[in-house]
Formats: structure tokens, sequence, C-alpha cells
């Protein structure tokens, strides 16, 4: 469980590694701080209603990421996680991470991820977990024309196990994820 709430935490995002969403961030961050910055962004600033406008006219239009984050680390929770002996705690982290903002999403767009996307992974991966987790960024899925989420998400109840886990990994997820944008 512990190694599933760990995981969820370094992915939940690696959505916002897709291609689009860093042009996107990119451009945004050149507007609100003046330039872009030099490495892929996960949080932009959204500190005043300004930003939240300039946000929102801000082109190319950012992309939804919880689901396609959840598609493209689907094999390295699968592996990590050893999902052919504990399904129900593999569903229930990717599920965490693909509802981590909308708890009735079931299904992610198109994506490409950007070519720094599975180093930059791998560091998150041993940031949780420490050096021996990097290598699981090997299974990244960095491409997926027609991804199919919603066969590796939880089916509604029964069974309540994977639920269960579920309601945990999400829980703190999400509040980890809210903590993380507080000023320190």
């Amino acid at each position: 469980m512990e190694q599933a709430v760990r995981l969820a935490l370094a992915l939940h995002d690696v959505g916002k590694l897709q291609v689009q969403w860093q042009k996107w961030a990119a451009n945004y961050q050149k507007q609100v701080a003046g330039a872009k910055p030099p490495f892929l962004v996960a949080h932009t600033l959204s500190e005043t209603e300004e930003h939240r406008k300039i946000a929102r006219h801000i082109r190319p239009k950012r992309p939804k990421h919880a689901g396609e984050g959840a598609f493209a680390s689907a094999r390295i929770l699968w592996e990590a996680l050893d999902g052919r002996n504990h399904r129900d705690l593999y569903l229930a982290a990717v599920t965490a991470i693909a509802r981590h903002h909308s708890p009735s999403l079931r299904e992610a767009a198109s994506y490409c991820l950007h070519p720094q996307a599975q180093d930059t992974v791998a560091e998150a991966l041993a940031a949780v977990g420490g050096a021996p987790w990097r290598e699981w960024a090997q299974w990244l899925m960095t491409e997926k024309k027609t991804p199919n989420l919603e066969k590796r998400l939880l089916s509604p109840p029964p069974p309540w196990d994977g639920w269960l886990l579920y309601f945990l990994i999400v829980r703190i997820l999400r509040l980890c994820d809210m903590l993380s944008q507080e000023e320190g």
C-alpha cells in the first residue's frame, strides 16, 4: 500500500509532460513571469485572478492531463505493484491517478509526451522510492493515439477491496497535491 501511494504521488502529473501541455505552460509562464522556464513544468503560477484570466487565454489550449498520465503510467504501476498478483491495488492506483481531479473520469485523449519525460519520471520515481525505482521509468508509455483507459480502472462496486484501496490512495494524493501548491 505504501508503495502504491508513493507511486501515485510520483506519477499523478505525468500527463502534464505532454508536448502540448508543456507548450501551454511555457507560453503561460512567459506571459506571467516574463520568461519561459528552462525545465519541464508541472505546476504554474496561479496566485491571482489576473493569472487565472491569462491562463484561460493562452494558446495552444491547456490539454487535460489526469487520464493521459494514468494511461502513460499504467505499465509502471503494473510492474512495480506486481499487478498480476495484486490487481486490486494496481487498479486502485491507476484509478486514483486518473481521477485525482474528477472522480467520474473514464477516458484519456491521445497524447505524446515530451522527449525529456522519461528522464523526468525517473527522477520523480527516485525521489519517492530511491535509486532502484529509477529503472521503472523504462515502462512509461510515451505516446498513444487511442488510449483505452477504462479497462485499467476499477469497475463499479463490488469488489470493495479495490475501492477501499482507491479511496485511501486518492485521498492521500489529493491532500498532498493541494499541500504542494501552498507557499511554505
